[in-house]
């Protein structure tokens, strides 16, 4: 029997503190998994998060995606990002935190390859604009496949 199976067995109609009880249990038991083996864990705890979420990013996550982007890391500050996309329209769920990803990726990878207004313009197409995707997470979603590697 998996976790899963388990707490869907026998932990329907328990109430909420059961549920907490039992997720404080889960986390206790990881733990020493986010020395021994962190990329692992973080994969564990972007997914889990990311449920919680509903794909978005918050400011921790947002802040260790960027500082690990290559070459540059953190192109525009959230201050920056925030300024520049003023003028944008985006879904009411998208956090300033996903924007601060989004567009610091975009500016990662065409690193010296258009101005800055082109990738501003660019990324937003790209992920916020993409009509063939159904959702506002696909900065979020991209960011998992990219941490699962």
């Amino acid at each position: 029997m998996t976790l899963y199976e388990m707490v869907e067995k026998y932990g329907k109609g328990k109430g909420e503190a059961v549920m907490w009880e039992s997720t404080k249990a889960i986390s206790e038991y990881l733990e020493p998994m986010a020395h021994s083996n962190k990329k692992e864990y973080w994969v564990l705890m972007r997914q889990v998060f990311g449920i919680i979420n509903k794909g978005h990013y918050n400011e921790e996550f947002a802040m260790h995606d960027v500082a690990e982007m290559q070459p540059l890391g953190e192109y525009w500050s959230m201050k920056q990002i925030e300024e520049a996309t003023k003028g944008m329209a985006f879904h009411q769920d998208v956090t300033l935190c996903d924007k601060y990803v989004a567009f610091n990726a975009f500016a990662n990878d065409l690193n010296g390859t258009l101005a800055d207004d082109l990738i501003l313009k660019s990324a937003y197409a790209f992920w916020f604009a993409d009509k063939d995707w159904h959702g506002e997470d696909k900065i979020w979603k991209y960011m998992c496949l990219s941490h699962k590697q």
